[in-house]
């Protein structure tokens, strides 16, 4: 008797576990965190647009597109550190946000990612028609152009894989280092890799420097917040106890 309790104890300790990581995994969210131009989202990927906002959370099955010279950054992590650029005329649809990965799907345009903040063991890929893209901590660029998908490596190494026509994965991945490129056509293996132009680089560079402005302005807006709310929360009367109002 003592065993099947015990047995049973297990399961619904192990159901209680699973249930709170799915629960936490579901809590994962990129949020908005600057704007440029004609920016909207489908919270729900569902094809209900409204205009994106500053503040606003795009959790998974969101998707955000934007316009012609129109952009967006977003964040990836309460720290601020894991960084997204969406550029213009892009559509970027959020695929799986959990503690072992978050993934981005890019059917078009381009994307900048400065990734400082993933945890140990912890991926990020950009999915496109064309390859897969992943890294562990780096900076990088994938644009979806007339059908090929170009990789470049801004920090660290990515690694790049091209996809099948059943959309799976074909079996050679390329390392790209830092300072070079690869491209993706559909059905096949990426490209050996080729140094980044000097505009590359300088595009690169202006965006960085944008961003950490940017994550500032979000980082002290937060502590702004969180010192208004602390401040109306001491504010609020103290009930005595057995007041009427109890």
């Amino acid at each position: 008797m003592k065993k099947i309790l015990c047995f049973g104890l297990t399961l619904v300790l192990v159901g209680i576990f699973a249930m709170s990581a799915y629960a936490a995994d579901n809590d994962f969210k990129a949020i908005v965190i600057s704007i440029k131009g004609d920016v909207n989202v489908d919270l729900q990927g569902k094809g209900k647009w409204i205009a994106a906002e500053n503040d606003m959370e795009l959790k998974q099955g969101a998707i955000l597109k934007t316009g012609a010279a129109s952009s967006a950054d977003l964040i990836f992590d309460k720290a601020m550190l894991n960084v997204v650029n969406v550029g213009e005329n892009t559509t970027l649809a959020v695929d799986l946000l959990s503690h072992s990965l978050t993934q981005i799907n890019l059917p078009n345009g381009k994307v900048l990612a400065k990734l400082k903040g993933l945890k140990n063991g912890a991926k990020f890929q950009v999915r496109t028609p064309t390859a897969i893209c992943g890294a562990r901590g780096t900076g990088l660029g994938v644009e979806v152009f007339e059908g090929i998908t170009n990789v470049q490596a801004f920090e660290d190494v990515i690694y790049v894989q091209g996809i099948g026509p059943n959309g799976e994965p074909l079996s050679v991945t390329v390392e790209v280092p830092a300072g070079w490129k690869s491209a993706i056509k559909a059905g096949e293996n990426p490209t050996p890799p080729a140094g980044l132009t000097t505009n590359e680089v300088r595009v690169w560079n202006a965006w960085v420097t944008s961003v950490t402005k940017t994550v500032a302005e979000a980082e002290k807006e937060t502590e702004q917040k969180s010192e208004q709310k602390f401040e109306q929360e001491a504010e609020q009367p103290v009930r005595p106890e057995g007041s009427k109002y109890d």
